[in-house]
């Protein structure tokens, strides 16, 4: 078996979605002066890769630290969608040979090269309404992407996101490394910091490939 990262490293200056304040990293004691080494991070929930809960958008969604922890693991696919630089249509969920009792589905956009530089906040590919709405009929825990958001840029009405909190489910965000594994069935881990009243929060999200 072999893991694979899918997530960015946290470093300052650190990409914000826009409209959200700064988040950076300072060094606040080293071992030269201090004889051990902190660090303090200013930081926003959704900083970095990190995961929503229904809480960040539904009053009566369940925040973090009221999730059952198995809904952070499970069986997960990587969908290739690269080749729709725009809006993704169902049918690439569609064509995927989706495995029974499969709890995340990712999806490879590619989009996740522009990490960290100033075209990553710009028109990156969302998911249109109607292959979310696919995603919620399959009783998956929840969804994943290469991108900054599960809707456009400049969505207000936030479709996406609402349906699948109404569903139950929760979403990662600003994923990386899913080109190595499109196609394939492994366990993903993403579990957040458990934050009381949470809306969501930076994860180490990794993948598990146990190799037969």
């Amino acid at each position: 078996m072999y893991w694979i990262d899918l997530s960015h490293p946290m470093r300052s200056p650190l990409a914000t979605f826009p409209g959200s304040p700064p988040a950076k990293i300072e060094t606040i004691a080293t071992i030269n002066e201090n004889g051990y080494q902190e660090k303090r991070l200013y930081l926003n929930s959704h900083s970095g890769t990190h995961l929503d809960s229904p809480a960040h958008m539904l009053e009566d969604g369940l925040s973090i630290d009221k999730l059952p922890v198995e809904k952070f693991t499970g069986k997960t696919v990587v969908v290739d969608a690269s080749a729709y630089p725009n809006c993704i249509p169902a049918k690439v969920i569609q064509s995927v040979n989706l495995e029974d009792n499969l709890d995340f589905v990712l999806f490879h956009t590619g989009w996740s090269q522009n990490w960290n530089t100033e075209s990553y906040f710009g028109d990156f590919p969302y998911l249109e309404e109607e292959a979310a709405a696919y995603l919620t009929g399959l009783n998956l825990k929840g969804v994943g992407f290469d991108t900054p958001s599960a809707d456009a840029l400049h969505s207000t009405a936030l479709k996406n996101h609402h349906l699948f909190f109404e569903a139950g489910m929760v979403i990662l965000e600003n994923l990386t490394n899913l080109d190595k594994l499109v196609g394939q069935h492994f366990e993903l881990f993403c579990f957040p910091l458990n934050i009381k009243n949470g809306d969501g929060s930076p994860v180490r999200a990794v993948a598990l490939i146990r190799e037969s």
